[in-house]
C-alpha cells in the first residue's frame, strides 16, 4: 500500500500545479502533507484501497471547482464596492427627503 501513496503523492504534486501559483505558494506543502496523511489514514483504517479512491475522486471533484470557478478581479470588487455606497447614498437621500429624519432624531 505504500507504493500507491507514494505514487499517489507524486501524482498529487502535479495536481497542484492547476492551483492559482499564489494559493500554491503559500499552502501547496501543507495541502500535500495534509493529502499523503488522509491517504495514511485511510490505508491504516478498514477501508483501503477504495477509501484510498474515494479520497482521490473527493480531491479531483475539489480541483475541478477550483479550477473552472472564476476568480474576482479588482475591477469586481470596485463595482461591488460603488454599488453599496450608491446604494446606501441613495438610502439616505430618500430617508432625508421623506422627512423621516425629523421624527427620529430630537
Amino acid at each position: 500500500m505504500r507504493t500507491v501513496i507514494d505514487a499517489s503523492c507524486r501524482m498529487y504534486r502535479v495536481v497542484l500545479y492547476l492551483y492559482p501559483s499564489r494559493l500554491r505558494a503559500e499552502l501547496g506543502d501543507d495541502m500535500l502533507s495534509v493529502f499523503e496523511q488522509q491517504l495514511l489514514d485511510a490505508a491504516r483504517g478498514t477501508g483501503g484501497f477504495l477509501e484510498v479512491c474515494r479520497i482521490w475522486a473527493r480531491t479531483l471533484w475539489e480541483t475541478t471547482q477550483l479550477v473552472t470557478t472564476p476568480c474576482p478581479t479588482p475591477s469586481h470588487c470596485a463595482i461591488a464596492a460603488i454599488s453599496v455606497l450608491s446604494s446606501s447614498a441613495l438610502f439616505l437621500f430618500l430617508f432625508r427627503a421623506a422627512g423621516l429624519a425629523r421624527h427620529c432624531v430630537k
